[in-house]
């Protein structure tokens, strides 16, 4: 119902064709020069204007749609009329508001109806019959409670600790930060885009502010081991045909794209681009026999070769064999900027299976032909109704180079970290005895026999001398027991009571099991359904006790007293900090 318009007053012939009618009609009454692309077609319902029922018709296209609608003040003081179709509920819902709606315009105020929502002078109309759910006061308290300790942060950049669902059930993201980009496509705040990673990477991921609504780019700096920074895009299109949804959101991406792609040329692209690509070919390949006849110069030629130099397949499998609009453009975009789509190219993926639903593929992962060498998996995970309604998560596997990578960072798990014992003059000959001997003699060997000498070789031979040395050390020096920062414990979230404590406890249980067989996965996706629900429910049960609580405080009028508490314990908090 979505995309339908209902037309009214069209007159009815015998054997007419409702499709050309309407046709007819957006040419003659509203102007529109083209032929608007029509689903059904057909008339319903009761008589109505001119004494004819009127017509739906399902459109294909949202944006021919909206240009109809655009062109409906054509039709003023005429018998015709023009009017989205909604659900029942809806309808009931707008006819209720066409009396308060009529009588502001003979008023002079400014009318808008959106779906069942009325907004008069800008602000939206509530019923006097409505009866009013919070306070101004509660909502304040309210959203001062779901604050986190990052509320100074911007609203496009907002790093914080652990959301509802990841209170304890995602123990791969431990002490994670996460970096949002808010939802700018709904008319409320909502949503939006995410990346999260481990708090030792947080110097190496810079987000990158742009403009754009459907990508949250990020700059990935000596996570892995090569020279040039890695640019991530998270990207999230909204399904086309919606309300939401924008014709040119790829180009919009690729205009960014364009922009950052003189400081990153390797870059990665993974989301929900909705976008339904089928099997068909992303790259151009033109043999050296024919190259004659193209024109090289006004063509974008894929790096296909990368593919065959890094067995990778160049046929792409895939279960969804459907393509829609946005797939086209998603397969335009890669052939003109040197991008693969990774789905359905690696061992992990090799049938190309499902990510939405378990009946489409929309979730793509998008490489560059320069980060093609150090990209080696591609995965499409088992369904989790704990991260998505719908959709599969996926994961990317990238290798670093030969070169040995050091990092300072040290799992906070472990209370008892092993280093080796500070160098000591008297124990010099002993050093010298435990050096390997033919270890050395490989490494001059491997130093004299090397013609072409490159960054690589000098790092290799370098991480090999070091280990000679360090294992010397090790045996001659031996070890000595730090104590290593202990783990903090982490408060669970006020709503995480006793039930989704023993819920988790349940699931993590199912989930350990090694036992792979159809009926255990049964047993773990019944647990993990039942934390879900125990979760929400608590959750549920947390926000309506203390929208309660608001209520009392409110009616007894003894909200100063509550401030005035708060502020003594702001201020014992503070004197204490400032003792201990």
């Amino acid at each position: 119902m979505s995309d339908n318009l209902v037309f009214s007053g069209l007159a009815f012939q015998r054997e007419e064709s409702c499709k050309l009618k309407i046709q007819n009609f957006l040419l003659n009454e509203l102007d529109i020069p083209y032929n608007v692309n029509l689903g059904s077609v057909h008339r319903f319902g009761k008589p109505g204007l001119n004494g004819a029922r009127p017509i739906v018709a399902k459109f294909i296209h949202r944006d021919e749609l909206e240009d109809v609608l655009k062109n409906t003040f054509k039709l003023k003081g005429k018998t015709f009329g023009i009017s989205e179709q909604f659900p029942i509920e809806i309808e009931r819902k707008r006819k209720e508001l066409y009396p308060v709606m009529k009588m502001a315009k003979n008023e002079g105020k400014k009318v808008k109806l959106v779906r069942d929502k009325l907004y008069i002078n800008g602000k939206p109309h509530v019923s006097p019959d409505t009866k009013p759910n919070g306070t101004e006061y509660r909502d304040v308290l309210l959203r001062q409670a779901q604050q986190n300790s990052h509320r100074n942060k911007t609203a496009n950049e907002r790093p914080f600790k652990r959301s509802r669902q990841e209170s304890g059930n995602n123990d791969a993201i431990n002490e994670a930060t996460i970096t949002t980009q808010l939802n700018k496509i709904g008319k409320r705040r909502s949503g939006g885009l995410a990346v999260a990673y481990k708090n030792h990477l947080k110097d190496n991921i810079e987000y990158i502010k742009t403009e754009s609504k459907f990508v949250l780019w990020c700059k990935i700096s000596k996570v892995i081991n090569i020279s040039d920074d890695i640019l991530l895009g998270i990207i999230y299109i909204p399904p086309e045909y919606t309300s939401y949804s924008s014709i040119d959101a790829i180009n919009e991406i690729e205009m960014e794209l364009f922009e950052l792609s003189h400081r990153f040329s390797k870059c990665l692209l993974v989301g929900d681009f909705n976008a339904r690509t089928g099997s068909e070919d992303d790259f151009i390949f033109v043999p050296d026999s024919e190259s004659h006849v193209v024109d090289i110069e006004n063509i974008q030629i894929n790096a296909v070769c990368n593919l065959d130099q890094y067995d990778f397949s160049r046929k792409r499998n895939s279960r969804d064999k459907n393509k829609n609009r946005f797939g086209n453009q998603l397969i335009e975009f890669c052939k003109g900027n040197n991008f693969f789509i990774m789905n359905g190219r690696t061992l992990g993926d090799i049938d190309g299976k499902f990510t939405c639903r378990n009946s489409s593929v929309v979730d793509y992962c998008l490489c560059s032909a320069e980060l093609i060498k150090h990209f080696t998996d591609f995965k499409v995970l088992d369904f989790s109704s704990l991260y998505s309604d719908v959709h599969s998560p996926i994961e990317i596997s990238l290798k670093q180079t030969d070169q040995e990578v050091s990092t300072k960072y040290s799992d906070d798990t472990r209370t008892n970290e092993q280093k080796i014992k500070n160098w000591t003059n008297e124990k010099s000959h002993k050093f010298l005895e435990c050096l390997n001997l033919t270890e050395i003699e490989n490494i001059n060997s491997e130093i004299d026999g090397t013609t072409v000498v490159t960054q690589e070789t000098v790092d290799t031979i370098i991480g090999k001398i070091g280990k000679v040395l360090i294992n010397s050390a090790r045996n001659t020096f031996g070890f000595k027991v730090s104590a290593g920062k202990k783990s903090e414990h982490r408060k669970n979230k006020p709503w995480f009571d006793h039930d989704c404590k023993a819920a988790r406890s349940e699931f993590r249980k199912m989930k350990r099991n090694k036992n792979k067989s159809p009926f255990h996965r049964a047993l773990v996706l019944d647990a993990e359904k039942r934390y879900k629900n125990t979760m929400n429910k608590a959750h549920k049960k947390y926000r309506s006790d203390f929208r309660k609580k608001m209520d009392d405080l409110k009616q007894n009028d003894d909200h100063v007293e509550v401030e005035e508490t708060a502020v003594k314990k702001n201020e014992s908090h503070h004197f204490n900090k400032h003792f201990a």
